[in-house]
């Protein structure tokens, strides 16, 4: 994929989250697949029967110990290498989404100072209105700190590079 990325562009903007609190919005996220019927998708991120009758803790755990966090943190992982491959001719901007979350226009600022926009030529958006019993949530980016019992915050922090909670400004604790 990302050879044929280069063939389409020399830009390239990944936008990711903090890996604890991406979980949290995945489980969100299986629920809307279920409420608006998207049986694909829970068969495509291989669910296991009774997941929905599981308390949310428990969904939690098996999205840390099988699924999620692995897949999250390669995804991750994936493009930091990309970003380190000198063979790979696109150049990578990381987002955010705590940037975004906490200072939007700064957010839009970097991604167009990357593509060497003015800023006079861009519409800054209005930040988006949570709605309710949809897959848009509040957006919040230390909820996992209330969340996430200290077992769960362990082995996600066990899952991701050390180098990471440095190089992304993400808590430890």
């Amino acid at each position: 994929n990302l050879w044929n990325l280069s063939l389409i562009t020399d830009k390239i903007i990944v936008n990711f989250r903090d890996p604890r609190q991406a979980l949290i919005s995945w489980v969100h996220y299986m629920e809307y697949l279920r409420y608006s019927g998207n049986v694909s998708g829970l068969v495509e991120y291989q669910i296991p029967d009774g997941y929905f009758q599981w308390s949310f803790e428990q969904q939690l755990d098996w999205q840390i110990e099988n699924y999620f966090i692995r897949v999250n943190v390669e995804w991750i992982r994936g493009w930091l290498n990309a970003d380190e491959n000198p063979e790979f001719p696109c150049e990578i901007h990381f987002s955010q989404h705590e940037v975004l979350a906490k200072n939007q226009k700064k957010y839009f600022q970097n991604i167009l100072s990357f593509y060497g926009i003015p800023e006079e030529k861009f519409n800054f958006p209005k930040k988006p209105k949570f709605e309710a019993k949809t897959h848009k949530r509040s957006g919040l980016t230390e909820e996992w700190r209330d969340v996430l019992s200290k077992d769960q915050i362990q082995k996600i922090n066990k899952a991701m590079p050390d180098s990471w909670f440095e190089k992304f400004s993400w808590p430890i604790k």
